[in-house]
This record gives structure tokens, C-alpha cells and sequence, in this order.
């Protein structure tokens, strides 16, 4: 995941544990400059979106614009991330948002810092929604746009069976499909007829398979 994200954003071949890095080292792009293709698109003034169904610090969106010498470092990310300037953010991850046992919308935060990254996102201008019925009535004319859809994951990455014994489905009932996250995107990004730069990364696809349950992969 870590080094097949920043190879994706950067072009050049990474070694195997790299966050938007060559390890521990800065990495050059193809492009010759010291950025990702998100980040240079950004630079270029073009409008720019994330969308993961995971936590909001999955390098496979994550590392298109932070970088970090390790994917562990999940409180630092989380920061440089929503502090990246990023025009939508859509994602679970509430806890890492979040200060530790401050209660949010899906749990309690876990951040050791104190550092309430949803307020300081609404001090960067940005909306912020937490359900599908939010995202259905959110103003498509705001500056900014973060979508916060779970504690986690917005599925639940166990096998059918242990999914079945607990009554849980795949995926939150209440997040937005990948595809409502990305319908709406695309017509938020492309207002006014501008160029925009949107990655998306099903991450439940990789997880349910590693949790060996077929259905939630398909």
C-alpha cells in the first residue's frame, strides 16, 4: 500500500515502507520536482479531491499530498492532511481527527495532542458533513468540502462469518457509497467548468480480502 501509493503520486520506484517518501528520504518526482502530481496540480491553481471508503490517512490516497517517514505516524498525518489544502477530503477516520476520549459522531477520539483537526478544518474553510443525507444536501458552492463517514473504515473488514455472528453488514449504513462520494465530487471539483484532479481508493476491496470474506470483496 505504502510504496505502490507514492509510486502511483510521484513516479519513481520507492522502497517497500515509504509514506509519500524513499523511505526516510524525500523523493524527487518524474517531473523533476519535489512534489506529487497532486501537489503540482494544486501548485498550478487546477482543484484537487481525495476520496477514501478507509481511515483518512490510507496511503493510497494519503501520500498525493503528505508525506511522512512513517505510515505509523497516524496524528501527524491526519493534520498534514487536512492542513494540505485539499479542496475535498471524503473519508472515515474520525478518531484520528479528534482528541483523545473527546466523543464524536461515530466514537471517541485518539489523538494524544489535544488537537481538534475538525474545528481546525472549519477554520480553513471547510464544510464539514458526517452521512449520505448530508452529502445529498450539501451546498456545492462551498470553498471546501470534508466528508468524515466513520470512526474508522466505512465497512466493517472481518470475514462473513464474523460479520453474520455480530449482525453487521459490509459497509455503514449511514456512510455515502464510493460512488455517491464520487458523483458528487466530480460535480464539486468541475463547478464553473474548472480542471480538477480526483483520486479515489476503494480501500474495502483490499480489506475484505484480507479478511477472507468473498462477498464484501465482490
Amino acid at each position: 500500500s505504502n510504496a505502490g501509493a507514492t509510486m502511483h503520486s510521484y513516479g519513481k520506484k520507492v522502497v517497500y515502507d515509504s509514506y509519500g517518501m524513499d523511505g526516510t528520504n524525500p523523493v524527487t518526482a518524474l517531473s523533476g520536482e519535489p512534489m506529487s502530481i497532486m501537489q503540482e496540480a494544486m501548485k498550478k491553481g487546477i482543484r484537487t479531491g481525495i476520496i477514501n471508503s478507509g481511515t483518512i490517512v490510507e496511503p493510497g490516497t494519503g501520500v498525493f499530498v503528505e508525506s511522512d517517514e512513517s505510515r505509523a505516524n497516524e496524528d501527524a498525518i491526519a493534520k498534514k492532511i487536512i492542513e494540505s489544502g485539499t479542496d475535498l477530503i471524503f473519508s472515515g477516520g474520525e478518531e484520528v481527527l479528534l482528541p483523545d476520549d473527546l466523543q464524536g459522531k461515530f466514537g471517541v477520539g485518539k489523538r494524544e495532542d489535544g488537537l481538534n483537526l475538525i474545528e481546525r478544518a472549519n477554520e480553513l474553510g471547510y464544510y464539514d458533513i458526517y452521512n449520505k443525507e448530508e452529502l445529498f444536501s450539501a451546498p456545492i458552492d462551498a470553498e471546501k468540502i470534508l466528508g468524515v463517514f466513520a470512526a474508522r473504515h466505512t465497512f466493517n473488514d472481518k470475514s462473513e462469518e464474523e460479520l453474520i455472528e455480530l449482525g453487521l453488514p459490509n459497509y455503514s449504513e449511514t456512510a455515502p457509497t464510493l460512488a455517491e462520494m464520487t458523483e458528487f465530487a466530480i460535480r464539486f471539483l468541475s463547478k464553473g467548468d474548472k480542471k480538477f484532479f480526483l483520486v479515489i481508493e476503494e480501500e474495502g476491496t483490499d480489506n475484505f480480502g484480507n479478511a477472507n470474506n468473498a462477498g464484501g470483496t465482490f
